[in-house]
């Protein structure tokens, strides 16, 4: 019989919760020092982490901190380069002439481009499953008008390249876009309602996106509000489990 003496089975549905906690706990021992290190901002998912630090850290240094607190759990590190970042499947850009940050789709060297093809035997709303998924991500995605109109255009090239009609892919990004603006107007048109007691906003109206971060225990950064594509002078790296 099998027995895992360490973590859990890949896959398994406690695994996220596990790594939760284990995460949690990591930040909370941690973070005291890593911040005395560089590290100036700290935004996780499960055990992926988006770190902002100070240009001048030692990165090498803050992982082998962060690799040195259990024997079983060791992370790997990518940087910044030329003011891009790879985060999950987002491409995050640094825009030096904007003052702010874009992001954009990203997608391994291995994607294939291909998707379920248009002449297979398979219900055609699989298919169209298929696309508005990717277009929903792109719309979710992609920060700015120059960024989607290059992303819907590599879905139509995915979609001919499946043997997909380009006017069925045309009619689903229409639909999608269509609702998109008309959710941003409703929301945009809502007044703000402010929760006195804990001062968090919990409607915005405002064009720019603000993200209120607040933890009951454990607290990792600062109470603050966080404007999406706001200008940023520190560093960019990426820890991820191995």
């Amino acid at each position: 019989m099998y027995i895992q003496h360490n973590g859990v089975a890949m896959g398994a549905p406690l695994a996220s919760v596990i790594a939760d906690i284990f995460m949690t706990y990591l930040e909370i021992t941690l973070m005291d020092k890593l911040t005395q290190l560089g590290v100036c901002e700290w935004y996780r998912y499960v055990d992926d982490t988006f770190v902002f630090i100070n240009k001048d850290a030692n990165v090498d240094n803050l992982l082998s901190i962060v690799n040195e607190f259990h024997p079983s759990i060791k992370f790997t590190r990518k940087i910044e380069d030329n003011d891009k970042l790879e985060f999950l499947n987002v491409h995050v850009i640094r825009s030096p002439e904007q003052q702010c940050s874009e992001t954009t789709i990203y997608r391994r060297p291995t994607f294939t481009e291909l998707l379920t093809n248009w002449n297979s035997y398979v219900p055609i709303q699989y298919k169209k499953v298929g696309i508005v998924s990717i277009v929903n991500r792109a719309l979710n995605i992609c920060s700015t008008c120059k960024l989607l109109e290059d992303e819907f255009n590599k879905i139509r090239r995915f979609g001919l390249y499946n043997n997909y009609p380009v006017s069925f892919i045309d009619t689903i990004i229409g639909i999608k876009l269509n609702q998109h603006r008309n959710k941003m107007i409703t929301e945009l048109d809502k007044p703000i309602i402010e929760n006195k007691s804990t001062n968090e906003i919990q409607s915005v109206s405002n064009v720019s996106t603000v993200v209120h971060l607040r933890r009951s225990k454990g607290k990792i950064v600062q109470d603050c509000d966080i404007y999406i594509g706001r200008a940023c002078n520190y560093g960019w790296l990426a820890i991820e489990s191995k």
